[in-house]
């Protein structure tokens, strides 16, 4: 009896991101020069003024200090194909394919930008699975977002 393998559905799952942290948001300047920071430089200086510039560092800070207090937070989004196994006629069981991670998703980026997210990783995704020997039909649009703990 020849067994067939079937993608049933593409499920994004959300997770806590373990290793992202937002020291990116922390800049020092010192008049109109960047001391310390890992996102902007002398060069933003020169090509946005010292005045733009020193007005994006209060921001990024209280971004900052709202990741202290937990309000919002890095995710992994992950996706998972979910095969139907079937045997005789009838499914007799099903599998999951690890897809792709992208990780360091801001989780209060909104439905928008999640589905955005979900939708460049499942484009890659299905590519991977024809390559594994799937047909590109099927139900292989990502369905709805599952958190994880």
């Amino acid at each position: 009896m020849d067994a067939t393998l079937q993608v049933i559905r593409i499920e994004p799952r959300v997770s806590p991101d373990p290793v992202s942290e937002p020291d990116y948001l922390l800049t020092t300047m010192d008049g109109d020069h960047v001391v310390e920071s890992m996102r902007y430089g002398d060069a933003d200086v020169a090509t946005y003024g010292p005045e733009r510039v020193r007005g994006w560092v209060p921001e990024d800070h209280a971004r900052h200090r709202a990741w202290e207090r937990d309000e919002w937070r890095f995710v992994d989004v992950r996706l998972v194909a979910v095969v139907g196994v079937s045997a005789g006629g009838r499914q007799v069981g099903t599998l999951e394919i690890d897809g792709p991670v992208l990780g360091g998703v801001e989780s209060d980026g909104g439905d928008e930008y999640m589905s955005s997210v979900v939708d460049e990783l499942a484009g890659e995704f299905r590519g991977e699975l024809v390559a594994l020997g799937f047909a590109a039909s099927g139900e292989t649009t990502p369905t709805d977002i599952i958190w994880e703990a």
